[in-house]
């Protein structure tokens, strides 16, 4: 409210980002943990997988304008 901004559109915006870093913690955090695999193994394959997924499909914020 402080801001004015919708909180549909923040969630809107917000839910790809979520989603896709609950999907990678579950897919090599969680189930290989409960197979027993390392997680020193899964956790840089992890963070590689987030920055190319931010990298390609993110958007780049150039400028900020402020009023």
């Amino acid at each position: 409210m402080a801001s004015a901004s919708d909180h549909i559109d923040h969630v809107r915006t917000q839910l790809p980002y979520a989603l896709t870093a609950g999907a990678v913690a579950v897919l090599l955090g969680t189930l290989p943990a409960g197979f027993g695999i390392a997680p020193w193994l899964t956790l840089p394959v992890a963070a590689v997988l987030l920055l190319a997924a931010v990298r390609l499909v993110g958007t780049r914020v150039d400028q900020v304008e402020t009023s």
